[in-house]
């Protein structure tokens, strides 16, 4: 009996002082409690503690986890920094874009006005500006070096572009990102930004026919006339620059309501409300472009077959009674480019008075 006494003690002693030396270890003020990266400094007999109580594999997947979501909050911090960069970049590329575009078109309607300047007389006689003198060669590089500039523009919007849908759809591959529409789209933006007057001088043979007389001559015509009024389709650029700098499409909380409603901030959605805020500025906007353009372009399309078609006021007058639907029939369109121009025209109008008749209904 007294020796199983003496056992007992012994092994409470040595209990104690294993107690001891265990509080001794997480009680020394040597050891830091927490470590320099914010998580606890845990020793040996610790581990095995909570080893044996199970204690440490819960804390163990509590740490994990806990790094875990704080490694996605930093990815997630980078990835909204970063997309708040690109959408800067993607807009401000957009407007150096549409400027460069704006140069190529004023320099492209300085030298078609430069060629068809002619005399005051009947007759069309040789023209001050010709596509073989060093002047319009000088500015035909011009245009040619704004067109090479805005190529690049829109090469690198559309590369941010595909950016920003990887960051929003979590995609690793940028070929997930850019789907044959997609491509096919960049590709027929791409060439219709390429069209431009070519340095050089280069005749097409057009048939105008005049149906009061019932003649039809032949007449050599630059293919500048052919490169330089497509450039107008350059115009796109101002409705994605009103697009991006919209603020319904720049502010978060609309973009938010439009993602839980399942609204497309698109140009479309932008015209909309323009024309639900300012209906009247938006049409006298629109019509009064349609009208200087298309006068414009017939007169560049007329000035080489029609006498009558040389005068803007003329052009203007047709593409005016052509836009109402009205037609006296006075002056007429002798080419098929010049018709061509009519009847878009022509189609506009149409569109633009049901676009008044929408905004007066409601």
């Amino acid at each position: 009996m007294a020796h199983e006494v003496t056992s007992f003690t012994e092994q409470l002693k040595g209990n104690s002082s294993n107690l001891n030396s265990m509080s001794a270890t997480m009680e020394n003020p040597g050891t830091p409690l927490v470590a320099s990266n914010g998580q606890p400094n845990y020793t040996a007999v610790d581990a095995d503690m909570e080893r044996g109580s199970g204690l440490g594999k819960k804390k163990q997947r509590n740490k994990k986890w806990s790094k875990f979501k704080q490694t996605r909050f930093e990815n997630v911090g980078e990835m909204l920094a970063l997309r708040k960069e690109l959408f800067r970049k993607r807009r401000t590329i957009n407007d150096i874009a549409f400027i460069t575009a704006l140069v190529g078109i004023i320099l492209m309607i300085i030298h078609t006005e430069l060629r068809d300047h002619y005399k005051d007389d009947d007759d069309m006689v040789a023209s001050i500006y010709d596509n073989t003198k060093p002047a319009a060669i000088v500015l035909k590089v011009f245009i040619t070096i704004s067109t090479v500039i805005l190529i690049g523009m829109v090469g690198w919007f559309h590369l941010i572009d595909v950016k920003l849908y990887m960051i929003d759809n979590g995609m690793q591959d940028w070929l997930l990102a850019v789907s044959p529409k997609t491509a096919l789209g960049i590709i027929i933006e791409l060439l219709v930004c390429a069209i431009h007057p070519i340095p050089g001088d280069i005749n097409l043979k057009w048939k105008s026919h005049d149906f009061q007389n019932e003649t039809t001559k032949t007449v050599l015509v630059p293919l500048d006339i052919v490169l330089s009024i497509p450039m107008f389709l350059r115009f796109y650029l101002l409705c994605r620059a009103m697009l991006l700098h919209s603020k319904l499409f720049a502010d978060a909380r609309s973009q938010s309501l439009g993602a839980l409603n399942k609204t497309k901030f698109n140009f479309y959605f932008i015209f909309k409300s323009l024309m639900y805020l300012h209906p009247v500025y938006v049409m006298v906007v629109l019509i009064a472009s349609i009208f200087i353009i298309g006068s414009w372009a017939l007169r560049v399309c007329e000035i080489d077959h029609q006498v009558l078609n040389r005068s803007y006021w003329n052009s203007l007058w047709l593409v005016a009674i052509t836009f109402l639907s009205v037609g006296y029939g006075d002056i007429v369109p002798y080419t098929s480019c010049g018709r061509a121009i009519a009847v878009s025209v022509g189609m506009l109008g149409s569109g633009c008075t049901a676009l008044v008749v929408a905004v007066l209904g409601e």
